[in-house]
């Protein structure tokens, strides 16, 4: 052995890399991945109880199962992408925690069922379609939980109050995940909403921080002093009834909307009623989170220093995170809705006043979903920011785009600066975060989209006939809006998941019919002015608009080493994309990461190349110095 092996192996004996023990999981530890997963993942923690979960998990009584896969969480958590040799060890913890579902024959365990959903988030984040269709497989073996509050069918006597307000909230756990994915992916909800009979959580508070019968650590005095005292009907109130109503709501609206543009089912007095319903449900829902947050929210920036590792600190953050998360999802349920309006279906009559008033209630959506994204940043530490809303976020991201291809329009710096918030999170997610990769991949494939049809229709003859649908002047082709409500239900077909962006075809005009109403117009109107159409390129231009001001992924080195690794990667990236669905987010995350990768290697190229030529030009100015006395 030589002696530079002899000293990488002194160093790393001296620095080994941390392991995760699992026959003993000191309380502190536990303590700090409750603190961690409960601001990161709130909805994934409703179920747990803060010093019994302590208790258990640093004393082996949870499943190992569990065990594991809350452990990956946690370590994929505090690990960057680049970071190869953490991630692979995460992966490992998550196929352990696979196997021994697999294996156990005891599938009426509600931990079993939480295990599953700690597997869901951790795949989604991390694009793992194969794993997280295995999760899904197990989790639908606990076939009649959901019939649990029925009389008589499902509760079992040994069950004691405790035991089954647990599986309650494992249950709306898992109801929370199936519904963001009705939401994200258009799928079919596993069980119908009129089919489940499980009572809301109650009591939140006293759930998770009451102390009876449990030894407590020095720090937890104050929840043994003041849980009894705390005021619950307000700040410190029940929260998760309201955030899984609002998922109940949202997942009724993507289901309307899924079908709503469907020939065969399309029915115009009910989809009136449908949609009055549900505007009139979003709106109380806005009222409800007036009531129920009336307080001016803080900063708590310092109360993050002054608290760190100390369970007071998930007492004031929590109720922070959820009223973030309900608003961000009223703010998407909006858009969702009235993103629909934009839709073109032939068979239905343009309504110029309906389509400016959806563009309107889109467009403060979205810029709601980004004034609240700004505000949680400055309150809440990276290290605490959660994840549920990202897709959500996706929503605005694509709605304020819209106006990069609205040239010189007042509201240009405004909305341009609400785009550039959600598109900074992305970027800042997506070192740790791989579906926060796929987002931005997305955003810029969808950009390039529309720059095409954009071009397309300075040539078209009935630009100016879009004119009565603008909110502003140069607002003169339709908005990019999903033909079924979620972006990604189509895997295959990109272009058609979306409503039509062409001009003519918007208006309902053939192309025969549009060349004489086109010129007939032109005639008419000779005050025309068709400068206003050209666009901007500095507003329209995707390269422009989506620079990634530091890259997640990669990191500019110029070493061989580093060359010829970026050159793999490459492949790698290319091979996965290639057998990707054509419309999926694993497609476009790899897509993004293969363009990252080939735009780095080409940087390198060029710099390697600009190098040489001076090298090769100060070389053959110092031979021509050297042979000039020679000469002479």
């Amino acid at each position: 052995m030589s002696s530079s092996d002899n000293n990488k192996t002194q160093s790393s004996s001296k620095n080994p890399e941390p392991k995760l023990d699992f026959t003993h999981i000191h309380p502190n530890v536990a303590k700090e991945l409750m603190i961690s997963l409960t601001s990161i993942y709130p909805t994934l923690m409703l179920p747990i109880r803060a010093t019994e979960f302590i208790y258990k998990l640093s004393t082996n009584l949870y499943p190992k199962y569990l065990c594991l896969s809350m452990a990956a969480l946690y370590k994929n958590s505090q690990t960057e992408i680049k970071d190869l040799a953490k991630r692979k060890l995460c992966n490992m913890l998550i196929e352990q925690a696979i196997e021994l579902l697999e294996s156990e024959k005891n599938f009426k365990d509600p931990n079993y069922l939480w295990a599953c959903c700690c597997i869901f988030c951790y795949t989604s984040g991390n694009v793992d379609n194969l794993n997280y269709k295995k999760a899904s497989a197990f989790a639908s073996k606990l076939s009649k939980i959901y019939l649990m509050d029925q009389k008589k069918k499902y509760i079992s006597t040994k069950d004691s109050e405790e035991e089954l307000e647990f599986k309650r909230r494992v249950w709306w756990v898992y109801y929370i995940f199936t519904r963001s994915s009705v939401i994200s992916n258009g799928s079919l909800p596993v069980i119908e909403d009129k089919d489940i009979l499980v009572n809301f959580p109650s009591k939140d508070f006293r759930w998770r921080y009451e102390t009876d019968s449990i030894k407590l650590p020095p720090d937890f005095e104050i929840l043994e002093n003041n849980v009894n005292t705390q005021d619950k009907s307000g700040f410190f109130g029940d929260r998760f009834e309201f955030l899984i109503k609002s998922f109940v709501l949202f997942g009724s609206i993507a289901l309307f909307l899924k079908n709503r543009w469907n020939k065969k089912k399309f029915d115009l007095k009910k989809d009136k009623i449908n949609f009055r319903h549900f505007v009139q449900k979003i709106k109380e829902l806005e009222v409800l989170i007036e009531n129920m947050y009336p307080l001016k929210i803080y900063p708590i920036n310092n109360i993050h220093n002054d608290l760190s590792g100390k369970l007071l600190l998930n007492i004031l953050t929590e109720p922070l995170i959820i009223y973030y998360i309900v608003k961000q999802l009223h703010s998407s349920m909006n858009i969702f809705l009235y993103q629909s309006e934009l839709v073109r279906y032939l068979d239905r009559a343009l309504v110029s006043n309906r389509i400016i008033y959806a563009k309107h209630q889109c467009t403060d959506a979205a810029m709601t979903q980004s004034n609240m994204l700004a505000w949680f940043v400055k309150t809440i530490p990276e290290d605490y920011w959660e994840t549920l809303s990202l897709p959500f976020l996706l929503f605005g991201a694509v709605v304020l785009q819209s106006y990069n291809f609205i040239p010189n329009h007042e509201k240009a710096k405004e909305y341009s600066s609400g785009l550039d918030n959600i598109l900074q999170l992305y970027t800042a997610f997506g070192k740790k975060v791989e579906i926060a990769v796929s987002f931005t991949g997305y955003l810029e494939y969808i950009a390039d989209f529309r720059k095409k049809a954009y071009d397309i229709s300075k040539f078209d003859n009935n630009v100016h006939l879009m004119k009565p649908y603008a909110i502003f002047e140069s607002d003169t082709i339709p908005w990019l809006a999903a033909h079924y409500g979620s972006y990604f239900f189509l895997a295959c077909c990109f272009e058609k998941s979306f409503s039509t962006l062409n001009i003519s075809e918007y208006l309902g005009l053939s192309e025969v019919e549009s060349r004489k109403r086109g010129r007939a117009e032109l005639e008419f109107d000779t005050r025309l002015d068709f400068e206003e159409f050209i666009p901007d390129t500095k507003l329209a231009s995707p390269s422009t608009v989506f620079k990634i001001k530091k890259d997640p992924v990669i990191e500019q080195q110029s070493t061989n080493n580093e060359y010829s690794n970026r050159i793999e990667q490459f492949f790698n990236f290319a091979k996965e994309m290639s057998g990707s669905s054509p419309h999926s987010t694993s497609k476009y995350m790899y897509q993004y990461m293969a363009n990252t990768v080939a735009s780095s290697i080409f940087s390198q190229v060029f710099s390697e190349m600009a190098d040489t030529k001076t090298i090769q030009d100060e070389t053959t100015l110092e031979t021509n110095e050297m042979k000039r006395p020679e000469e002479e």
